[in-house]
């Protein structure tokens, strides 16, 4: 038996490091972009897939399928998925917002070199 691989914990220690690197350097703005494409480049890829998806009658998406998929049924799925969702606070504004909230109250006014004021 082979053991599991390592890589996926080594790409986020790399990239915890690096995002740790970027906000303490203070280049918040750098981290908030990044995020945005990041969300934009994932809604395109979706559209972009359902576009492909046309391509073959067996997965192709049509009106009876967007209506079925637009319409409210409970399910026990359903709910786990919202339990979940609430726990770890799944959204894309979130990467917005959150930040845009850290600013407005005032937690990186602190941030930058440090100057030896009173402040």
């Amino acid at each position: 038996m082979t053991a599991p691989p390592w890589d996926d914990k080594i790409w986020a220690a790399i990239i915890a490091v690096v995002t740790a690197v970027v906000l303490v350097v203070g280049h918040y703005s750098l981290v908030q972009n990044f995020s945005t494409i990041m969300v934009a480049l994932f809604t395109l890829i979706t559209v972009i897939n359902l576009v492909m998806l046309q391509n073959n009658a067996t997965w192709a998406v049509g009106m009876e399928d967007i209506v079925t998929g637009l319409s409210f049924r409970a399910t026990a799925g359903i709910a786990t998925a919202l339990a979940a969702f609430g726990i770890i606070g799944v959204g894309a504004s979130e990467l917005v917002v959150y930040p845009y909230w850290c600013l407005e109250k005032g937690y990186a006014r602190f941030t930058g070199k440090r100057d030896q004021s009173e402040a």
